[in-house]
Protein backbone atom coordinates (compact mmCIF):
# COMPACT_ATOMS: atom_id res chain seq x y z
CA UNK A 1 0.00 0.00 0.00
CA UNK A 2 1.11 3.48 -0.64
CA UNK A 3 0.55 5.05 3.20
CA UNK A 4 2.64 5.67 5.60
CA UNK A 5 1.73 3.91 9.17
CA UNK A 6 1.64 6.15 12.36
CA UNK A 7 1.95 4.72 15.74
CA UNK A 8 1.07 7.30 18.05
CA UNK A 9 2.30 6.03 21.56
CA UNK A 10 3.36 6.71 25.30
CA UNK A 11 6.33 4.73 26.74
CA UNK A 12 4.69 2.17 28.78
CA UNK A 13 6.13 3.62 32.23
CA UNK A 14 4.62 3.22 35.85
CA UNK A 15 2.53 6.08 36.39
CA UNK A 16 2.41 7.71 32.92
CA UNK A 17 0.24 4.95 31.00
CA UNK A 18 -3.43 3.30 31.84
CA UNK A 19 -3.64 5.20 35.16
CA UNK A 20 -7.66 4.78 34.68
CA UNK A 21 -6.63 1.27 35.67
CA UNK A 22 -5.10 2.20 39.17
CA UNK A 23 -6.61 1.01 41.38
CA UNK A 24 -7.29 -2.03 40.97
CA UNK A 25 -4.19 -2.22 39.13
CA UNK A 26 -0.34 -0.96 40.79
CA UNK A 27 0.91 1.46 38.27
CA UNK A 28 3.77 -1.10 37.84
CA UNK A 29 0.57 -3.53 36.73
CA UNK A 30 -1.09 -0.79 34.51
CA UNK A 31 2.19 -0.27 32.41
CA UNK A 32 2.25 -3.73 31.86
CA UNK A 33 -1.09 -3.83 30.52
CA UNK A 34 0.26 -0.94 28.38
CA UNK A 35 3.59 -2.27 26.87
CA UNK A 36 1.51 -6.02 26.07
CA UNK A 37 -0.76 -3.40 23.94
CA UNK A 38 1.67 -1.69 22.39
CA UNK A 39 3.92 -4.91 21.42
CA UNK A 40 0.61 -6.16 19.87
CA UNK A 41 0.04 -2.37 17.79
CA UNK A 42 3.15 -2.93 16.90
CA UNK A 43 2.95 -6.25 15.29
CA UNK A 44 -0.01 -5.57 13.38
CA UNK A 45 1.43 -2.42 12.19
CA UNK A 46 4.37 -4.62 11.10
CA UNK A 47 2.36 -7.28 8.92
CA UNK A 48 0.92 -4.16 7.21
CA UNK A 49 1.85 -3.37 3.94
CA UNK A 50 3.54 0.60 3.88
CA UNK A 51 5.69 2.99 2.40
CA UNK A 52 7.22 4.05 5.94
CA UNK A 53 6.03 3.06 9.57
CA UNK A 54 6.51 5.79 11.61
CA UNK A 55 6.38 5.66 16.04
CA UNK A 56 5.35 8.92 17.38
CA UNK A 57 6.10 8.69 20.59
CA UNK A 58 6.21 10.32 24.49
CA UNK A 59 9.11 9.07 26.24
CA UNK A 60 11.77 6.61 25.40
CA UNK A 61 11.16 3.47 24.03
CA UNK A 62 12.60 0.98 21.66
CA UNK A 63 11.65 1.95 18.38
CA UNK A 64 11.26 -1.28 16.17
CA UNK A 65 13.86 -2.16 13.51
CA UNK A 66 13.10 -0.52 9.78
CA UNK A 67 10.43 2.21 12.08
CA UNK A 68 11.20 5.67 11.93
CA UNK A 69 10.69 7.75 15.10
CA UNK A 70 9.65 11.34 15.85
CA UNK A 71 9.52 12.75 19.18
CA UNK A 72 5.70 13.97 20.45
CA UNK A 73 5.40 17.49 20.98
CA UNK A 74 2.75 19.84 21.66
CA UNK A 75 1.04 21.39 24.91
CA UNK A 76 -2.14 19.31 24.15
CA UNK A 77 -3.42 16.35 22.40
CA UNK A 78 -4.62 17.96 19.45
CA UNK A 79 -1.42 19.42 18.97
CA UNK A 80 0.21 16.32 19.76
CA UNK A 81 -1.97 14.87 16.95
CA UNK A 82 -1.51 17.68 14.46
CA UNK A 83 2.32 17.07 15.13
CA UNK A 84 2.20 13.72 14.07
CA UNK A 85 1.24 13.92 10.78
CA UNK A 86 2.86 17.29 10.04
CA UNK A 87 6.13 16.14 11.72
CA UNK A 88 6.14 12.58 9.83
CA UNK A 89 5.06 13.64 6.40
CA UNK A 90 5.80 11.71 3.11
CA UNK A 91 5.13 14.40 0.41
CA UNK A 92 2.04 12.85 -1.67
CA UNK A 93 2.12 9.56 0.74
CA UNK A 94 -1.12 9.38 2.76
CA UNK A 95 -1.23 8.88 6.54
CA UNK A 96 -3.08 6.26 8.52
CA UNK A 97 -2.42 7.14 12.18
CA UNK A 98 -3.64 4.56 15.19
CA UNK A 99 -3.56 4.60 18.54
CA UNK A 100 -1.02 2.74 20.71
CA UNK A 101 -3.96 0.78 22.36
CA UNK A 102 -6.22 -0.55 19.80
CA UNK A 103 -7.25 -4.26 20.38
CA UNK A 104 -9.17 -4.64 17.57
CA UNK A 105 -6.71 -3.70 15.36
CA UNK A 106 -6.03 -6.18 12.85
CA UNK A 107 -4.62 -5.73 8.80
CA UNK A 108 -7.83 -5.99 7.58
CA UNK A 109 -8.90 -3.34 9.32
CA UNK A 110 -6.25 -0.82 7.73
CA UNK A 111 -6.34 -1.99 4.62
CA UNK A 112 -9.58 -0.52 3.63
CA UNK A 113 -8.50 2.67 5.37
CA UNK A 114 -5.75 2.89 2.68
CA UNK A 115 -7.95 1.74 0.25
CA UNK A 116 -10.21 4.44 0.45
CA UNK A 117 -7.81 7.27 0.82
CA UNK A 118 -6.84 5.62 -2.59
CA UNK A 119 -9.87 5.57 -3.72
CA UNK A 120 -10.17 9.71 -2.96
CA UNK A 121 -11.89 10.22 0.24
CA UNK A 122 -10.62 13.25 1.91
CA UNK A 123 -10.29 11.34 5.25
CA UNK A 124 -11.30 8.04 6.55
CA UNK A 125 -11.97 7.87 10.14
CA UNK A 126 -12.57 4.67 12.57
CA UNK A 127 -15.00 5.51 15.33
CA UNK A 128 -14.52 4.10 18.32
CA UNK A 129 -17.54 3.13 20.73
CA UNK A 130 -16.67 5.41 23.65
CA UNK A 131 -17.19 8.89 21.22
CA UNK A 132 -13.50 8.62 20.28
CA UNK A 133 -11.70 6.94 17.21
CA UNK A 134 -9.15 4.43 16.52
CA UNK A 135 -7.78 5.59 13.24
CA UNK A 136 -7.91 9.19 11.53
CA UNK A 137 -6.39 8.33 7.65
CA UNK A 138 -5.44 11.55 6.06
CA UNK A 139 -3.91 12.05 2.44
CA UNK A 140 -2.31 15.47 2.87
CA UNK A 141 -0.58 16.38 6.63
CA UNK A 142 -1.94 19.68 6.31
CA UNK A 143 -5.45 18.42 7.07
CA UNK A 144 -4.85 17.21 10.45
CA UNK A 145 -4.85 20.91 11.53
CA UNK A 146 -8.77 20.36 11.80
CA UNK A 147 -8.43 18.43 14.90
CA UNK A 148 -7.01 21.82 16.54
CA UNK A 149 -11.03 22.35 16.73
CA UNK A 150 -11.93 19.03 18.31
CA UNK A 151 -12.68 18.58 22.18
CA UNK A 152 -10.84 16.04 23.45
CA UNK A 153 -10.32 13.90 26.29
CA UNK A 154 -13.83 15.37 27.83
CA UNK A 155 -15.19 13.70 31.07
CA UNK A 156 -18.40 13.22 29.08
CA UNK A 157 -18.87 10.72 26.19
CA UNK A 158 -21.14 11.83 23.59
CA UNK A 159 -24.58 10.49 22.97
CA UNK A 160 -27.08 10.05 19.69
CA UNK A 161 -26.98 10.12 16.35
CA UNK A 162 -24.20 12.61 15.85
CA UNK A 163 -21.00 11.66 14.07
CA UNK A 164 -17.52 11.58 16.24
CA UNK A 165 -16.23 14.96 16.25
CA UNK A 166 -13.64 14.81 13.24
CA UNK A 167 -16.41 14.10 11.06
CA UNK A 168 -18.36 16.53 12.22
CA UNK A 169 -15.14 19.06 10.56
CA UNK A 170 -14.76 17.44 7.24
CA UNK A 171 -15.60 20.59 5.25
CA UNK A 172 -18.76 20.83 2.79
CA UNK A 173 -18.34 18.70 -0.69
CA UNK A 174 -15.23 16.78 1.26
CA UNK A 175 -15.19 12.87 0.89
CA UNK A 176 -14.89 11.02 4.27
CA UNK A 177 -15.20 7.56 5.07
CA UNK A 178 -15.71 5.30 7.97
CA UNK A 179 -14.38 2.40 8.70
Amino acid sequence: MSVQLLLFAKAPQPGRVKTRLCPPATPEQAATIAEAALADTIDVLSATPAMRRAIVLSGRYPVPVGWHAVAQRGSDLAARLVHAYTDTVLIGIPSVLVGMDTPQLTTALLTPAARALDNGADAVLGPAEDGGWWTLALPDATQAAVLREVPMSTPVRPRGPDPPAPTRRVPSGAHARSV
